[in-house]
């Protein structure tokens, strides 16, 4: 909620598109139900932990 009302107070957060020759778009609604912050999910089955490939060597 705080980045859509700093949207549409226009704050310099977002900045500005050079060359658009428009109103500013508005934010969207808030969707009409409660957002709550989603719990961590719990521990699973235990797997391989994949790690990134490691750079090739010069």
């Amino acid at each position: 909620m705080r980045a859509r009302d700093a949207w549409q107070d226009e704050s310099d957060r977002f900045g500005r598109v050079e060359g658009y020759d428009g109103e500013r778009l508005p934010a969207p609604a808030p969707p009409n139900a409660v957002v709550t912050p989603r719990r961590n999910p719990g521990p699973v089955a235990d797997l391989p932990v994949s790690r990134p490939a490691a750079p090739p060597s010069r």
